[in-house]
């Protein structure tokens, strides 16, 4: 019976009691005033339960340390930040520090057994009761956020974090209540600032974003989300390369393009990077630019957490300012040929006069019977004669380049002449360069000079030749192109489209260094050696091409050769042109005729009167135009036909035979002039001028036209 007992005491008793030496260290602990797993009333309630046996004035000791280490517990529990409050399993507070009764404004005594649910708002009534219930029955902690409500009736957010706890005695709830007003200010006020920087960011058109250094998108605003038909909530925390294409991100390695990980890489180093025009490819094909900035992102202690991007799209400004530089080249390209134009236009008119006097003595010298028999001399006068129309070549070249020569057109098929100067090409070039055509069927005509367009494949075809060292080809060809898009000009630098008939001139020679590419139609520029070239073949192309309304292209790469395209509106009527032709020959002028000769340079009128008396006719040489009227008009029947030089003064040439024509209007004017951008053939056609004759005029050309005037008085 006495060991039933004792097995029942050892089954109903406590634990057996903890040693003397863990209860002596959770003393010390209690006195050095450490935290202790229990409080000190708990500790003391455990050393009675578990009978403890100390001596009496260590116990004394013991309870004193613990009344003293209770003392600071109460201290800290009553002045924490934090409330704590105990509630009963009905919901009623049993324990509030001062803290908990300030937030819910009432002395602590008042608070004493009341409901906790009376400090919660209407609207939260029901949730805090079922998280009560939950909170006993499950145990753990829980935390609930609610709206509570002070004495007074003013509510404010809160934060309950509960636990349930029973310690030897009632199960409890315990509440650490947190004021969370300030809180929900902080965070609605991060909220209102997130709203406002989002709000403004999102309000300009320009690209915006933010990224980590692993390229994943922090903060993103809307035009950038737009542009890849997102919104920026859906690109926060994604790649870049979810969006962008891979090779924009990365770069080619292979060919040393860089990626938007290179910039990203260097601003994360420290770097700030500004690149005024970037190329971005969006989506379905299109590629805009960008003027774009990237910097570093640091915090409070300067680490760098983020890669901020800034790019204002500039495309059409950037579309508008290489127009603007293509218009100012254009205008660069005009007034460089209108200085060029204007100082040949200057000299051109006296150079050729004097060419003119150098010329007609050098013809009348040679027609003189002693130098005729002196070899040497005729040899010597040959020179001359070739050295002076080599210079009026030049004058014309000149002329002819910077539009300051009006040559009568024609629609004209540019397939005969495309074989001619093939044919006299192959007749230039030597063994080793082959030259071949290829010319369309039905080509349409153009309207221009067959002389130009034969100077225009001369030159072309000289220059194809002199590319080629050793052994080489060249090719011309001539078809009809519908252009599908605008081509800008090499020459002109104006853009051109529609339909064209082009001839193409290409070589198997080294090619045109890049260096060189953008002078190659200057006025005197050459890569040739002196005295094989005056650099002035593509120059003169430049005029005659753009003087037919055509446009020329260049497509050369080193070692590979070079072709050129000249490109030429098509010309569907026939343009009647103006009769260059003379037909009858010198010899059948009438003797006797009387010219009258005007002329303000007297060694013009000096050659020309023997010239002309060696023909058989009767000179009158005036060297006043004013003069020469007054004769006129005194007796308009005096003269048989009247040459007058155009620049005079007084009275130019165009006007005396205005007033020539108006006393009588079957008298034959023609007018010589060595240059003049008043008169043109076609205004001479609308005043009567049979001839226009340009300075120097050979002795042979000057012949033919009197045999003509007078032919045409005679009949």
């Amino acid at each position: 019976m006495d060991q039933d007992n004792a097995n029942e005491r050892e089954m109903t008793s406590p634990p057996p009691p903890e040693s003397w030496t863990d209860a002596e260290a959770r003393l010390a602990r209690a006195q050095r005033g450490e935290k202790t797993p229990l409080t000190a009333d708990e500790l003391l309630h455990e050393i009675q339960v578990h009978q403890i046996e100390m001596p009496n004035e260590t116990l004394r000791q013991a309870q004193a340390a613990m009344e003293e280490s209770g003392d600071r517990y109460v201290d800290l529990y009553d002045f924490a930040p934090v409330g704590y409050l105990t509630l009963s399993a009905e919901g009623l507070i049993t324990e509030v520090n001062l803290t908990g009764a300030a937030l819910l404004g009432d002395d602590r005594e008042m608070l004493l057994n009341r409901r906790f649910a009376d400090f919660v708002v209407a609207a939260d009534s029901e949730r805090w009761h079922g998280q009560f219930r939950h909170v006993l029955k499950q145990g753990g902690k829980h935390v609930v956020e609610l709206s509570l409500r002070h004495a007074d009736g003013t509510a404010f957010p809160a934060r309950l974090d509960c636990l349930q706890r029973k310690a030897g005695g009632p199960l409890v709830v315990r509440i650490a209540l947190w004021d969370l007003t300030e809180s929900k200010r902080a965070n609605q006020a991060l909220r209102d600032s997130k709203i406002l920087l989002q709000s403004v960011i999102d309000a300009t058109p320009d690209w915006i974003y933010v990224k980590d250094s692993e390229h994943r998108f922090m903060l993103v605003n809307g035009p950038f989300a737009k542009a890849f038909s997102r919104a920026p909530a859906d690109m926060i925390g994604r790649h870049d390369t979810d969006f962008m294409p891979r090779q924009l991100c990365e770069g080619n390695p292979d060919d040393g393009t860089p990626g938007l990980h290179d910039s990203d890489s260097a601003v994360f180093a420290g770097q700030s990077l500004h690149v005024p025009c970037e190329v971005i490819p969006l989506e379905e094909g299109e590629t805009r630019i960008f003027d774009t900035f990237k910097g570093p992102l640091r915090d409070t202690s300067q680490r760098i957490y983020g890669s901020l991007c800034y790019r204002r799209d500039i495309t059409e400004r950037f579309n508008k300012a290489q127009e603007q530089k293509a218009l100012e080249l254009q205008l660069w390209q005009a007034q460089k040929m209108e200085l060029v134009g204007q100082l040949t236009g200057g000299i051109a008119h006296d150079f050729n006069n004097i060419l003119a006097s150098i010329l007609g003595y050098a013809e009348l010298v040679q027609m003189s019977p002693d130098i005729q028999q002196n070899s040497r001399l005729t040899q010597y006068l040959r020179e001359i004669l070739q050295a002076g129309f080599r210079a009026k070549e030049l004058v014309t070249q000149l002329l002819t380049f910077s539009g300051r020569r009006e040559v009568p057109t024609e629609a004209i098929n540019v397939a005969p002449i495309v074989k001619e100067v093939a044919k006299l090409l192959r007749s230039t070039l030597p063994t080793s360069i082959s030259i071949k055509t290829d010319i369309a069927r039905n080509l349409p005509q153009v309207l221009m000079s067959p002389v130009q367009l034969h100077q225009v494949l001369m030159n072309l075809g000289i220059n194809a030749r002199d590319a080629i060292t050793g052994k080489g080809a060249i090719e011309v060809k001539a078809k009809a192109v519908a252009l599908e898009g605008s081509m800008a000009c090499d020459s002109c630098h104006q853009d051109f489209a529609g339909s064209h008939l082009v001839l193409s001139v290409r070589d198997t020679g080294s090619g045109i260094p890049l260096e060189n590419r953008s002078k190659i139609f200057h006025p005197f520029f050459t890569t040739k050696g002196v005295g094989l070239g005056s650099g002035l073949g593509l120059s003169v192309l430049h005029g005659i091409v753009h003087s037919a309304n055509g446009h020329v292209k260049v497509a050369t790469a080193l070692g590979e050769g070079t072709e050129f395209h000249v490109y030429l509106p098509p010309q569907s009527e026939d343009v009647a042109p103006f009769s260059r032709e003379v037909k009858p020959a010198a010899g059948q002028i009438p003797v006797g005729r009387h010219v009258m000769l005007i002329d303000d340079d007297a060694s013009i009128i000096g050659f020309m009167t023997p010239l002309l008396e060696n023909l058989g006719c009767k000179v009158t040489g005036l060297t006043s135009s004013t003069v020469a009227l007054r004769v006129f008009q005194a007796d308009p029947n005096c003269v048989d036909m009247v040459i007058t030089d155009q620049t005079m003064p007084d009275l130019t040439g165009a006007d005396l035979a205005r007033a020539m024509l108006a006393c009588r209007r079957d008298i034959p004017v023609v007018v010589s002039t060595g240059y003049s951008d008043e008169i043109d053939e076609n205004r001479a056609r609308e005043i009567g001028i049979r001839r226009l004759l340009l300075k120097p005029v050979p002795a042979k050309v000057l012949a033919d036209v009197v045999a003509e005037c007078l032919a045409v008085k005679e009949e």
